[in-house]
């Protein structure tokens, strides 16, 4: 009965999980969806979306695990409690939704760090810079203990060159620090490389750095073999 519960407990928190993860995913491209289906960036559609997404996704999971598990794990009169390749599956079924938990929270912890170190970055000054917050010393934890380009699959749009990118166009929107320079060589990066785009500069200037990350002028600019290889070769 216990191990039931669990189950049971851990495929309605995981489905919950699941379909907020579903929904942040599209959050995160429908800046892109927008700009493709409507030709502007509409409030509407990336704030809709994402919600529409959530609700469907959320009843769909229900209905699937109600469908498929229900007889192996809720159901007390049909299921032999004695028999191992029961225990087997209600094991697995509560084994696997705390690892997909636990990759959720771990997707989230990882884009607000993202968004921290972002905004850290944009308020350092050269004489000062403030502290790692505390999500991004957990994101700092999460990035030893999770293969980066699971961590990328999972948040693509704070993956490394995306996040460093946008550190070059916040920098490049403070006037008072041109040159951008390249920490690894010393250098400044070629003019080509720092994208200063109007509407990207002003999300940098005014902090909208979610934003930043989710405009499609971004996705764009990293298509540019020159960005890339640039960018490879700061790394």
């Amino acid at each position: 009965m216990l191990i039931r519960g669990l189950a049971q407990t851990f495929l309605n928190v995981a489905c919950l999980c699941l379909s907020a993860w579903l929904a942040f995913r599209v959050w995160q491209f429908s800046p892109t969806l927008s700009l493709d289906w409507l030709g502007k960036n509409s409030e509407l559609l990336t704030l809709g979306l994402p919600i529409a997404v959530f609700i469907v996704s959320f009843l769909l999971l229900r209905w699937l695990i109600r469908f498929l598990f229900a007889p192996t794990i809720w159901s007390s009169e049909d299921v032999p409690e004695r028999r191992g390749s029961h225990l087997v599956l209600r094991v697995i079924f509560t084994i696997l939704p705390a690892l997909a938990l636990f990759l959720i929270g771990a997707t989230f912890i990882h884009h607000a760090g993202s968004l921290a170190e972002l905004k850290n970055f944009g308020q350092a000054t050269e004489d000062s810079k403030k502290p790692s917050s505390l999500v991004q010393r957990l994101n700092d934890s999460l990035s030893s203990a999770i293969p980066q380009h699971l961590m990328s699959w999972l948040d693509p749009l704070t993956s490394e060159p995306r996040l460093q990118l946008a550190k070059l166009i916040t920098a490049n929107a403070d006037q008072s620090r041109h040159p951008v320079i390249n920490p690894k060589t010393g250098k400044p990066y070629p003019r080509a490389i720092v994208v200063d785009d109007p509407e990207l500069l002003d999300l940098a200037r005014t902090g909208s750095f979610s934003k930043l990350l989710r405009h499609p002028l971004l996705t764009e600019a990293l298509k540019d073999p020159k960005i890339q290889k640039e960018l490879l070769q700061s790394r």
